[in-house]
């Protein structure tokens, strides 16, 4: 079921689509059932409109739970550097984005171990300087993934962190949208059970660290699937494409 929290980006990914199409007189009838997830009156044509979100795949996941993983590993890293006593720095954390984090346990402990051990030995920066660091893969194999540190003493009782990645986005390609469409086009007879005009809107989400996926100029069979209308909005560069338009 969807949560509402979901049900309010999804809201707001309509009336991004909406905006960018120019279409501004149209009634919202219904957003608070399923399949479609919203039923509109456009021009007097009542229009359903079922919205999905697409990542790119990791092994552990996608690029939205990497999004969600690595601030945790730098917030959970940083306590256990501060229950260690370390001198009060303020810690970014850069990672290698396209390598996915299969052990955030045992990552979350090597990065804390790994800070406190450098406050420990070799810490000694002055109030103003920014200390860029590597880890020692060799003695922490885990933090491999992380591609920088930078430091900073700071006036405070205890140490914060924040994150940063190296993520490339990529073009979207014609598996996946297909894989999207078809998933959906199972749903379509129980769609049209609410009204005949349906519209599949696909969204490629803005992301804080992970870039993901952009529009291309790909053009893509989707054949017969049953939408009216197939739309991909690409959040981030505020651009829509239409695939398919009877």
């Amino acid at each position: 079921m969807t949560t509402s929290n979901q049900k309010n980006t999804e809201l707001e990914q309509l009336e991004s689509f909406l905006r960018f199409l120019g279409i501004k007189d149209y009634q919202l009838i219904d957003k608070k059932n399923e399949s479609p997830d919203f039923i509109l009156m456009i021009e007097g044509e009542k229009i359903g409109v079922e919205v999905t979100e697409i990542y790119r795949k990791y092994t552990n996941g996608n690029s939205a739970k990497v999004e969600s993983d690595l601030p945790k590993i730098v917030e959970g890293a940083v306590r256990l550097y501060n229950e260690k006593k370390g001198l009060p720095c303020s810690f970014g954390v850069g990672f290698y984005g396209e390598k996915a984090v299969t052990r955030k346990k045992d990552v979350i402990k090597e990065l804390g171990e790994f800070l406190y051990q450098l406050s420990v030995d070799n810490l000694n920066i002055n109030d103003s300087e920014i200390k860029e660091i590597k880890p020692d893969i060799n003695k922490f194999p885990l933090l491999s993934i992380v591609s920088s540190i930078h430091v900073k003493k700071i006036n405070n009782t205890v140490s914060s962190g924040f994150t940063t990645s190296i993520f490339g986005a990529v073009n979207m390609e014609g598996n996946e949208l297909r894989g999207a469409i078809e998933s959906k086009a199972k749903k379509i007879n129980k769609y049209k059970e609410r009204c005949e005009t349906i519209w599949l809107l696909i969204v490629l989400p803005s992301m804080v660290l992970s870039g993901d996926f952009c529009l291309s100029n790909y053009d893509v069979n989707i054949d017969n699937n049953g939408f009216d209308a197939v739309y991909i909005l690409d959040q981030y560069r505020e651009q829509i494409k239409c695939v398919k338009q009877a």
